[in-house]
């Protein structure tokens, strides 16, 4: 007889991920939830400042408001009407706020301020120019990036200076830098980026990150950065050609190799045209480690291993208690192909049980996701030892029944699969470097796979998984 919204596990795939919050939340009155969201539009402090929404203003938005056709909502919707606004793009969360404000798309002014720019017709080298040109239509792509940027936004008089096709922000904090960023076009979008200061290319390199972290949300967009020419026109302002970004980078690594504008015949090197924007050339390599670091805090050790019992007669055992003091062989198992890289045996102490028992059918449950499909012997022996693996998990932690919920806490992914909690990783670390298994002096080390998965692997594996590409061309 209706419509229902839900946001629950699997319920909308497409945004990535759900709230807790959401899970056990049901909508049924379709008005109820529209005219939360209408009301939003139509408060007039919001609408004056530019579509930026603070949250404190929720009581006057939703309960306050003292007008009788509105709707009046309890504080305790506040939370709940927010995130499904986030859900439907009606407030988009900025980047800064720590969830205290967001930006409302629909009011974001159309036409375009004057701008404070301090010098924008700076010296040569003081300005960098670098324009992207998507492949399709991207629907609110300003939209995100002026909630991306909230931490160099600039107002005036209580008003962001952004509006539907721009912004302009400023880096007050360390180079006294201004950026104007702006769109062109709908069905394949033009993003032009200007920057000026006195160190242009730190601005650059962030509003270039951002760029990227945005577009990342219309999955399998394709992606073509060009350097504007430099050559400055009669009437002060710039040639209108472009050099396309990976063909500066190649003709960069050929010495003596120059480029010709198209438009204006001038010649310039690559190393003129790369001028302020070696932080977002050399970006490859500085993100693939700041990734490795990143991933390896998170993950600092293996998900798969077998554990397999010294004595065969394990499998009478009917609590982790009752294997306590019983010596097991403990194998690390690479991530990506299921090799077995090296075995230790060790006495199960009853304090690992609390943590080493969930852990068990995280293990067993990995080893069927491997990267690398598996056959033959490899596979037989991988799967007996996920069976073994699946007959310990099953076991009671302690005698009487399950380990207590602190014992046995498990994160979900938010699509559903079991993973480890980061606790119970380095829980497992300490095991290992105990036991003379620590992975990295046992032969294995994390690299990227293609599909950008960070993967546990033999230092050989890792070795013929080349970096992945750069975006950028």
């Amino acid at each position: 007889l209706g419509r229902a919204v839900w946001y629950g596990p699997g319920a909308d795939e497409a945004a990535g991920d759900t709230d807790a919050l959401l899970e056990d939340t049901l909508v049924l009155d379709a008005v109820w939830l529209s005219r939360a969201f209408v009301q939003v539009l139509e408060d007039t402090p919001t609408r004056e400042a530019g579509g930026m929404l603070d949250h404190r203003r929720f009581p006057d938005i939703w309960t306050d408001h003292g007008r009788p056709e509105w709707y009046k909502y309890s504080p305790d919707e506040y939370q709940r009407v927010a995130l499904m606004m986030r859900r439907f793009d009606v407030a988009l969360p900025t980047r800064a706020s720590s969830g205290e404000r967001s930006l409302v798309p629909q009011l974001v002014p159309e036409i375009r301020p004057k701008l404070p720019w301090t010098a924008p017709e700076d010296a040569a080298g003081r300005k960098v120019r670098l324009a992207c040109q998507l492949d399709h239509e991207a629907e609110g792509l300003m939209a995100r990036f002026i909630a991306a940027t909230e931490p160099y936004h600039v107002y005036v008089g209580g008003r962001g200076l952004f509006w539907q096709e721009g912004v302009f922000l400023r880096d007050s904090f360390s180079f006294k830098n201004e950026a104007l960023v702006t769109v062109q076009g709908s069905e394949k979008p033009l993003v032009s980026i200007v920057v000026s200061g006195d160190q242009p290319g730190f601005l650059m390199n962030e509003l270039h990150r951002t760029l990227e972290s945005v577009i990342d949300f219309w999955k399998g967009m394709t992606t073509t950065y060009h350097i504007l020419c430099p050559t400055r026109a009669a009437d002060n302002g710039y040639c209108r050609g472009d050099f396309k970004f990976e063909t500066v980078q190649r003709r960069a690594a050929e010495a003596g190799s120059g480029l010709q504008c198209d438009d204006c015949d001038t010649k310039w090197t690559p190393e003129q045209l790369l001028h302020g924007l070696e932080a977002v050339r050399d970006r490859r390599e500085a993100d693939y480690q700041t990734s490795y670091l990143y991933y390896h805090q998170k993950r600092p050790c293996p998900r798969t291993f077998l554990l397999r019992p010294a004595d065969r007669k394990w499998h009478k055992v009917t609590s982790w208690a009752g294997i306590v003091g019983e010596r097991f062989h403990l194998t690390l198992v690479s991530e990506l192909s299921g090799k077995e890289v090296k075995s230790k045996e060790f006495s199960i102490r009853k304090e690992w049980t609390k943590w080493l028992g969930p852990l068990t059918r995280v293990a067993s449950m990995a080893l069927t996701g491997l990267a690398v499909p598996l056959g033959g012997d490899l596979a037989t022996q991988l799967s007996e030892g996920a069976a073994a693996l699946d007959k310990l998990a099953g076991l009671p932690t302690a005698e009487g029944g399950a380990a207590a919920p602190e014992d046995t806490r498990e994160a979900r992914q938010r699509d559903g699969p079991l993973v480890a909690t980061d606790a119970q990783l380095h829980q497992l670390l300490k095991l290992l470097k105990r036991i003379g298994l620590d992975p990295r002096e046992s032969g294995m080390d994390m690299a990227e796979t293609r599909d950008g998965r960070w993967l546990w692997m033999t230092v050989e594996e890792a070795a013929t998984h080349d970096r992945p590409e750069a975006r950028i061309g």
